[in-house]
This record gives structure tokens, C-alpha cells and sequence, in this order.
């Protein structure tokens, strides 16, 4: 015990399978153990003390289906579908979608800057953390999107999505009450919030075989440990690394 690190625990930690409130549950008493062996004077430092609990989800992702988006849309005014399209293939917070900008967009790199965030009517100039600042990285509908949109903002508001009244979004519950819920339900698709579209996204992407770091630098999240619990069953058990060099090398396993 005397020689445990706290790099060494966070790596136990990454390499549990289990949710992320079991790994709190499992933490709790190793913690209260380590803080009674270093007031015993047993060991010189605290391994734990700057391990803190996983975020744990409310709710499991229920991501949509690529039919169900389509029947959505068909009920939305085409600025709005414009925006849902976006975020589907994004994976973009929902704060940070209202609050992108044209001039965010590098229609050349096809990148979109995340730097600000809108909640409750709030700007947010900057994102909780260092890996929520970002340049996602814009797939072929998400540029789709974009040049859909222009007639309704570009050249008319600094915001890229905005609603049918011609402003911008301030609340997602403008979204969710005005349009999102009477869309869903003429679409005859069971309701999940407009934030299960980041879900889409990642959970479409990963079972396409996308690299799981990559897309966690796309949903702003500092490593893939995040995205690996969350996401774990939409990433194909082939796309393991090892699988990956030799497919890539000729090898056969």
C-alpha cells in the first residue's frame, strides 16, 4: 500500500468496464482506507486525495434513429431542421450550438470553433474546460447543413441557427416547447430532449468505426475514457487497435 501512486489508481480506474457510479461505490472505501493509513502516519501522501468521483448520467443515451431524424424534420421549419441536422452530425452541446456563430465556421479547414456556450439566456465566452474549446471537425451533412441555413442568417444575424421569428436562441426550452415536442409527436417518434441528438451523433459515428479518441475531441472531452463508458456498446469489439494493424498489415489473427 505504501507504494500505490494515484496514477496507478486512475489507471485501475480506466480500466474498470463497469458504469461510472459503480466505480464511485467502489472508490468510497478505498478512499476512507488510504485517509486513515496517511493519519496513521503509514504512508507519507494521500494516493487519493486528488481522485475525484466520475461524472455519473442521469440517464442511459437513447439516441435517434436516422429515419426517425428524417420524419422530425419533415415537421420543423426548414431553419430549425437545418439546426437538428447540425447537431446530429456534430455532437455539439446544445448551449453551444445556440450560440455558434458564422464567424466560427472555416468553410476552407470545414471546421466549426467551439469557444462560448448559451445557457439560460447567459453568453458564455469560454467552455467549464480546457477540452471543450475545440475545432470540430464538420462532416459532409453538417457542411450540408450549413449552406441550407445561409438564407435564413447569413448576412443577417451573427448567429448561425436561429427560430422561425428570425431570433436567435437564448433557452433550450424555446426549442424544446415552441417546436421539438409538436414535431415529435406529428412524427409519431417517442420524445427524448434535443440533447439526445449529441448521443446520435457519438453512437453513430462509433459504430461506423470511428476512432473513439477522435470522437471525443469532437464532443469536447479531455480523454476517450469518457466516451468508451458511455458509448462502450456502439464501438464494434473489431475496431480494437490490434485489429486495426493487421487488418492494415496483411495479418490475419
Amino acid at each position: 500500500m505504501k507504494n500505490v501512486t494515484t496514477l496507478e489508481i486512475r489507471e485501475w480506474m480506466n480500466s474498470l468496464t463497469c458504469s461510472n457510479k459503480r466505480i464511485n461505490n467502489m472508490i468510497v472505501p478505498l478512499r476512507g482506507m488510504f485517509k486513515d493509513l496517511y493519519a496513521d502516519g503509514v504512508i507519507d501522501r494521500d494516493p487519493m486525495d486528488r481522485i475525484k468521483n466520475l461524472t455519473v448520467m442521469k440517464h442511459e443515451p437513447e439516441p435517434f434513429e436516422q429515419d426517425e431524424l428524417s420524419r422530425i424534420a419533415e415537421h420543423l421549419p426548414d431553419c430549425i431542421a437545418n439546426m437538428i441536422k447540425f447537431a446530429a452530425w456534430t455532437g455539439l452541446r446544445t448551449g453551444e450550438l445556440f450560440a455558434v456563430t458564422w464567424q466560427d465556421i472555416d468553410f476552407q479547414r470545414k471546421t466549426c470553433r467551439i469557444n462560448k456556450s448559451i445557457t439560460r439566456g447567459e453568453l458564455k465566452l469560454s467552455p467549464k474546460t480546457s477540452a471543450g474549446m475545440r475545432d470540430v471537425e464538420l462532416l459532409p451533412y453538417a457542411m450540408d447543413a450549413l449552406m441550407s441555413q445561409k438564407p435564413y442568417s447569413f448576412d443577417k444575424h451573427l448567429n448561425i441557427w436561429v427560430q422561425e421569428s428570425g431570433d436567435a436562441f437564448t433557452d433550450d426550452k424555446q426549442l424544446r416547447e415552441r417546436v421539438w415536442l409538436k414535431a415529435l409527436e406529428k412524427a409519431g417518434v417517442r420524445y427524448r430532449t434535443p440533447y439526445q441528438l449529441r448521443h446520435t451523433f457519438a453512437s453513430t459515428v462509433l459504430s461506423a468505426g470511428a476512432n473513439p479518441m477522435w470522437v471525443a475531441n469532437q464532443m469536447g472531452h479531455a480523454d476517450w475514457g469518457m466516451i468508451r463508458k458511455v458509448y462502450g456498446k456502439w464501438i464494434p469489439q473489431e475496431h480494437s487497435e490490434v485489429d486495426r494493424m493487421a487488418k492494415q498489415l496483411g495479418q490475419s489473427s
